[in-house]
């Protein structure tokens, strides 16, 4: 009987669509937030939806599974979570506090075309709840830095999810900082714009 040699050739392993989705939105946001635009916080916020979508799929496959069997792993995961649920929290909360100011004032203005001393109250209000809120972001970033830290025995898929929370984390830096940079010249400069 005639041996027959056979040849294989080795490719690359591919990596499962999961994960090139994950890598794929990682790029996105990472091309994203080099941009510092209305814009970019806006495509930002869009593709961390997308991201999230696919983080679903790539959680479930076995390999990711087997990762998060380790207890220290997955409490490292957890409490990773746990820190972007914070500051889901903690951003909902600026933005609604945010509104009500901005309604406040708009109604004011409103109401008052010729009052000079009640839009002067309104306004000296919302500045000092923009600069209240100003310091309630500024806290915010400083304990998401100070809870960020990298795990040093990091694996592929460990690695990515700490990527992921990172992506994310800055995702929310950038939404916050554009909710408290704008900061108005005069007290008076917004008014006039309306009178």
């Amino acid at each position: 009987m005639e041996a027959f040699h056979t040849r294989s050739i080795s490719l690359p392993p591919r990596s499962h669509p999961a994960i090139a989705s994950v890598n794929e939105q990682l790029c996105r946001l990472r091309a994203l937030s080099l941009e510092k635009s209305s814009l970019s916080v806006f495509q930002q916020l869009s593709c961390l939806k997308e991201l999230n979508e696919c983080v679903e799929s790539f959680l479930e496959l076995q390999g990711t599974q087997q990762a998060l069997s380790k207890e220290s792993v997955r409490e490292s995961v957890l409490d990773g979570s746990l820190r972007m649920l914070d500051l889901c929290g903690t951003t909902r909360d600026i933005f609604s506090q945010t509104k009500e100011s901005l309604q406040g004032l708009e109604s004011t203005l409103r109401r008052s075309r010729g009052s000079e001393s009640s839009l002067k109250n309104e306004v000296s209000q919302y500045m000092e709840s923009k600069k209240k809120l100003s310091k309630v972001v500024n806290n915010c970033l400083k304990n998401v830095k100070i809870s960020q830290k990298k795990n040093p025995e990091t694996a592929t898929v460990i690695g990515t999810i700490e990527e992921i929370e990172e992506i994310s984390i800055s995702v929310f830096e950038s939404l916050l900082c554009f909710i408290s940079v704008p900061k108005l010249r005069s007290k008076w400069s917004m008014v006039s714009k309306h009178c």
